[in-house]
């Protein structure tokens, strides 16, 4: 699953991430095999906290543009186990969506694209945030 989305509430402390991956994990029936760890990025231009976990089946990672208006977030969960996609979205969610767009790949025999879709607000804010998306 990937996603590009806009937020006004972007996590800022490190903690912060850390906690909302673990609830993830939690809210999405996995197991966490290597604990949430984040470090927030204070280059010009890349400008935000970054976060990993590791799963027992594979991982989760985002990164946090909070430098533009509004943040800009960049999710990946990769997993071999089924996870409820709308569980993924309400749980990012907690970083106030604005709008956001989805993709969800299946790469056990290639790349299958199973759902790419955006939500009706993703495009003006894309557009809005432009300058800042030329530079990641």
């Amino acid at each position: 699953m990937l996603v590009k989305a806009y937020v006004e509430k972007p996590p800022m402390a490190e903690q912060e991430l850390n906690i909302w991956f673990t609830e993830l994990v939690s809210d999405i029936n996995m197991n966490v095999c290597i604990p949430a760890r984040s470090n927030y990025v204070d280059i010009p231009g890349n400008r935000g906290i970054t976060g990993q976990v590791g799963l027992s089946t594979s991982h989760s990672s985002c990164h946090v543009w909070d430098e533009c208006s509004p943040a800009m977030l960049q999710f990946d969960l990769y997993s071999c186990a089924e996870y409820d996609s709308e569980k993924v979205i309400a749980k990012l969610n907690d970083f106030g969506l604005l709008g956001y767009e989805v993709m969800l790949i299946d790469r056990e025999d290639g790349f299958k694209i199973l759902e790419h879709r955006q939500s009706p607000q993703f495009t003006s804010l894309k557009t809005t945030n432009l300058t800042a998306d030329n530079k990641h």
